[in-house]
């Protein structure tokens, strides 16, 4: 399904999206779309359609549709994750040791960029926050098994709920339907009204099989992702796919062991899953492959086999585009390959 095109060494860290390609190089050097980059230390692709390009003295936040440019003060540790908008992001001053926790406590401010106004939401608190909601106006704050809601308008706490009892969280998933997806203790998925903080659901085995070519070992689904459009979260892992319908709450599983063993491939890193509408992009370490799951015709296909001695390393990375994969392995070298036409 795949050829390769090109391969690449001493890659550190690769990004592809919204038609842009970002290399970093282990010597710190980048390249965007195949251009050597200068002055800038930092280059990297931000949520809704943003790059942050950093020097020493400052951020500078590009808008690619639209060409705006948002200045910052580089002193500062600016969030550049998941809460980045064009309204405001968080940064964090004073970090202390604590040496009973064993960790760093931080200050946690948020600066709103319409109004430049810089605002301490938290003093030497340890977590992060990890989404935002009602149009940039309130965020989630995790600290260790506790969630937090905080009005990023008065700074005011709006719940606090810890999932402690639950198990350790494994993944903030998302929000669909105004309720917060998480994954708990590697064996539930728990929804949270995110309004009031009240768990609404506790999800910890499949409704039904709709394919089974293998027994049910344990709980999947921890670890999927949002599908928006469709209003479900779904995922691959090892051999097995689910869908969670997020109106019905009905978990649908399919099993495919005797398949992926008769083709030596699975997906034991979910975390690493690549989605796209149609498809589940995975990687097998252990055989030097990447695999696909078919979502609607429910089938596994291999993209690419690599041949014998043709890695430096394990396969570590994967980053997909409409026609092409970049995949990475731990030995640096990033192998890039086209889509063959059917």
């Amino acid at each position: 399904m795949f050829k390769i095109l090109s391969h690449i060494s001493n890659v550190e860290h690769i990004q592809v999206n919204y038609n842009l390609e970002i290399i970093k190089y282990k010597n710190g050097n980048y390249c965007l779309n195949g251009e050597t980059v200068k002055n800038y230390k930092y280059i990297g692709l931000l949520p809704n359609g943003l790059i942050c390009q950093k020097t020493s003295d400052y951020y500078f936040i590009e808008n690619i549709f639209s060409g705006k440019i948002i200045k910052l003060d580089a002193s500062k540790s600016y969030s550049t994750g998941n809460v980045f908008s064009e309204n405001g992001t968080f940064y964090t001053t004073n970090n202390t040791f604590d040496e009973t926790a064993i960790e760093f406590r931080k200050d946690f401010y948020y600066h709103d960029f319409k109004t430049n106004e810089e605002k301490l939401l938290i003093k030497q608190g340890t977590g992060y926050f990890f989404t935002n909601y009602e149009n940039n106006t309130k965020s989630i704050f995790r600290s260790h098994n506790t969630l937090k809601s905080l009005s990023l308008l008065t700074g005011e706490y709006e719940w606090e709920l810890d999932l402690g009892a639950y198990g350790e969280i494994d993944k903030i998933i998302g929000v669909c339907n105004e309720i917060l997806w998480v994954g708990v203790g590697s064996k539930m998925l728990i929804g949270i009204d995110i309004k009031y903080g009240k768990i609404m659901h506790v999800i910890d085995k499949p409704s039904h099989f709709a394919y089974q070519s293998g027994a049910f070992n344990y709980f999947r689904g921890h670890d999927g992702q949002i599908d928006e459009k469709a209003k479900k979260l779904v995922g691959f892992e090892f051999d097995t796919y689910y869908e969670l319908d997020l109106v019905t709450m009905e978990f649908t599983y399919w099993i495919f062991r005797e398949e992926a063993k008769a083709m030596k491939i699975e997906a034991r890193y979910a975390s690493q899953n690549i989605h796209t509408e149609d498809f589940i992009y995975f990687i097998d370490k252990l055989n030097f492959k990447i695999g696909i799951f078919d979502r609607k015709n429910k089938t596994i296909k291999e993209a690419y086999v690599f041949p014998e001695n043709s890695c430096t390393g394990f396969l570590n990375d994967l980053q997909v585009t409409n026609d092409k994969m970049y995949v990475l392995d731990t030995g640096g070298t990033l192998h890039i390959l086209k889509k063959e036409r059917a």
